[in-house]
């Protein structure tokens, strides 16, 4: 795929403890984004409630959500209305059964309104050392799409300093490194 280079913007939101408020004040900078030329927009890691975990499930599991879910679908919207590639980072809350798992987690939404690209975190620093390992879980795999940028891929945070994670990614030759941190 041949590369081009498209407007992107950095977008730094003070997250506070409402997600529907951090929702919102996520799609007004996409549209501000938008209207000054940007075609991609990425947010930090855990955008939508901020990095609060505290390793009670209790308090932990009701922040994540599945993806898709009514948060990714109102991104999804703007994406599709203003035709950008949105990246932000969430948690997910994945359901097995009677067993829930949190996972930290980057998604890329395209113009289309569609979820190309699912990362989920690979090293634990995101949670506590002590977190119970059945419900605050890592993912494994470095997903990559392709987009106009040509082949991207997602890290967040501390993957970047994982030097046999980065040996992975290298080895996959994006184009573009999607970081959210």
């Amino acid at each position: 795929m041949t590369m081009s280079t498209i407007a992107a913007a950095l977008a730094v939101h003070r997250v506070v403890s409402d997600l529907n408020a951090n929702l919102a004040t996520i799609e007004r900078m996409a549209h501000e984004a938008a209207d000054a030329g940007a075609e991609l927009v990425v947010f930090s890691e855990t955008a939508l409630t901020g990095f609060i975990a505290n390793g009670d499930p209790a308090h932990d599991l009701p922040l994540g959500q599945p993806i898709p879910a009514p948060a990714t679908e109102r991104l999804a919207a703007v994406a599709r209305k203003r035709r950008l590639w949105l990246a932000l980072g969430m948690y997910e809350r994945v359901a097995e059964g009677e067993q829930a798992h949190l996972y930290d987690v980057a998604v890329l939404l395209g113009p289309d309104g569609a979820i190309h690209l699912k990362y989920r975190r690979i090293t634990p620093q995101w949670h506590r050392r002590n977190a119970d390992p059945a419900i605050y879980r890592q993912g494994s795999e470095i997903p990559t799409a392709t987009t106009p940028l040509g082949t991207c891929a997602f890290l967040l945070c501390g993957d970047l300093f994982c030097d046999p994670l980065v040996d992975r990614l290298r080895e996959l030759r994006p184009n573009c490194l999607l970081f959210c941190c």
